[in-house]
């Protein structure tokens, strides 16, 4: 493995794991065994073990010595708290861009983009679906033009919560749609709304034990 390729593998690793617990082939508690990932993706060991140690650091998983690492159980009263936290961040997020429609530029940049990701939503399935979530709060954060938000939301680690919680597909994606329009709309007050009622879909889910 050449020096660039080596220095990329853990990465590489991160976001494979991540995909995985997207895509539902991980589950919360599952223990991740050294040898059997190393197979899995042609990695080394130190690889892995540096994956593990950044999946450590973002709260994805938990490494118990002699025991390895195993994909964090987050209690329902954790997701809550973290989840309250972030319905305020995407609110907020939301106005921000709302407010900032008045640009051409970024209005048009939103609109197109948020487009894109809501046309191809309906067809998508398990990690691609994930990919345009991303895409659109990406989209989002962009538009609102706040730097401290695009450095905080991120690090919530909201794919576990969204990979063990069971929303209905119609409902997600009108949800985006609600943000989407009120952002466009130019109505501050109506984008936090829209914002924060995204969040409380998920809420809701954990409250009912989906």
């Amino acid at each position: 493995m050449g020096s660039d390729e080596a220095k990329g593998a853990p990465d590489m690793l991160v976001r494979a794991i991540i995909r995985a617990i997207y895509d539902g082939d991980l589950v919360m508690g599952q223990r991740l065994v050294e040898a059997q990932v190393m197979a899995r993706h042609g990695v080394s060991r130190s690889t892995v073990r540096e994956a593990f140690r950044r999946l450590a650091a973002e709260g994805v998983v938990d490494i118990v010595l002699h025991k390895g690492a195993t994909i964090r159980r987050p209690g329902q009263e954790e997701m809550i708290d973290l989840l309250r936290i972030t319905e305020a961040l995407v609110g907020l997020n939301a106005r921000l861009a709302a407010e900032r429609m008045t640009d051409p530029d970024i209005r048009r940049a939103f609109a197109e983009e948020t487009a894109a990701m809501l046309d191809a939503a309906p067809d998508s399935e398990g990690v691609d679906y994930a990919r345009l979530r991303t895409r659109f709060h990406r989209a989002l954060l962009q538009a609102g033009g706040s730097v401290e938000l695009a450095r905080s939301l991120p690090k919530l680690q909201l794919h576990l919560i969204r990979a063990y919680t069971a929303i209905p597909r119609a409902a997600h994606v009108s949800s985006y749609r609600a943000i989407r329009e009120a952002v466009l709309s130019g109505n501050g007050e109506a984008a936090e709304q829209a914002g924060r009622r995204h969040v409380t879909l998920l809420i809701d889910a954990v409250r009912a034990g989906a």
